[in-house]
């Protein structure tokens, strides 16, 4: 926009708030959507337009924008690509692991002598429960890694709040609303339009 060849910034007092978080929205499918563009699009647009409840002088809720309780100037420092990481899988259950692999050895006549550890699914140990033979065992359950390799975007967030008081809020909205309606905006132009007559 224009308007932010010429804006300068805050002036004043103020506080700056900082957000430091992290989001696993990066799959390859959401192109546009992932990573920076994710932040930008739900918290910074969030932070610029989702309406704030707070209560009036008697205690009913009044809806401001950010930008009339004092928000402003969203920031983001860092645009950075998603990494690689590894986090613990939570469909990983070890129980459900043994279970499954003494429902094999049953089936097959094998010996069940291990228990799953944290690289991945064996056999349970002696004394584990094991299912009847030829009970239905699900590969899916063994398949499960205990670790995922997912792509994690860590970004930190900057915002200026300078503190406007309710009173100041609804003044100028009052006072916008007066210049409004002395003022109201004239229909759109189409300057391809052409006259017709019938």
């Amino acid at each position: 926009p224009e308007t932010l060849a010429t804006d300068t910034g805050p002036k004043g007092p103020g506080w700056v708030f900082e957000l430091r978080g992290y989001h696993y929205y990066n799959s390859p499918k959401r192109m546009g959507s992932e990573g920076s563009n994710h932040v930008r699009k739900t918290l910074i647009t969030n932070l610029m337009k989702k309406p704030i409840e707070l209560p009036n002088t008697d205690g009913t809720m009044i809806s401001f924008t950010p930008e009339e309780i004092g928000l402003k100037y969203p920031l983001m420092l860092n645009d950075r690509k998603p990494t690689l990481v590894r986090i613990p899988n939570p469909d990983y259950d070890p129980e459900a692991i043994a279970a499954a692999m003494a429902a094999k050895a049953a089936a097959t006549g094998g010996v069940a002598t291990s228990t799953p550890t944290a690289s991945g699914p064996a056999a349970p140990a002696p004394g584990a429960a094991v299912p009847a033979a030829g009970a239905a065992v699900s590969d899916a359950v063994l398949l499960e890694p205990p670790t995922l390799e997912v792509l994690r975007l860590n970004f930190v967030v900057q915002v200026v709040w300078q503190e406007t008081t309710l009173t100041e809020r609804l003044k100028a909205r009052a006072e916008k609303e007066a210049a409004e309606k002395q003022n109201p905006a004239a229909p759109p132009q189409d300057s391809n339009a052409v006259a017709v007559t019938p």
